[in-house]
């Protein structure tokens, strides 16, 4: 969960305009430039490491989610657990 945070956190920073051409508040090119490409490898890492992780448990896509889960996704949650022999 951390990560797809810090991802978001990432994506969130980097705005149109932000590729070397314009500049920031500073009017310094060379220091967006920096940015950008820092900003970059940092998504590129985060890509890379969420890629190579195994995936998450069936119950994440539901308990992520929901703080209460819903009764219509808790059967569904089950009906999944039965036919896949109890496994999540």
């Amino acid at each position: 969960m951390a990560d797809r945070l810090a991802l978001f956190l990432l994506l969130a920073l980097v705005t149109p305009g932000c590729d070397g051409e314009s500049t920031g508040p500073d009017g310094d090119a060379d220091a967006d430039t920096a940015l950008h490409q820092e900003l970059d490898d940092a998504i590129t890492e985060a890509v890379h490491a969420v890629e190579a992780a195994p995936p998450p448990p069936l119950d994440a896509l539901f308990t992520d989610v929901y703080e209460e889960m819903p009764w219509h996704l808790r059967e569904e949650l089950e009906d999944i657990r039965r036919i896949r022999g109890g496994g999540g």
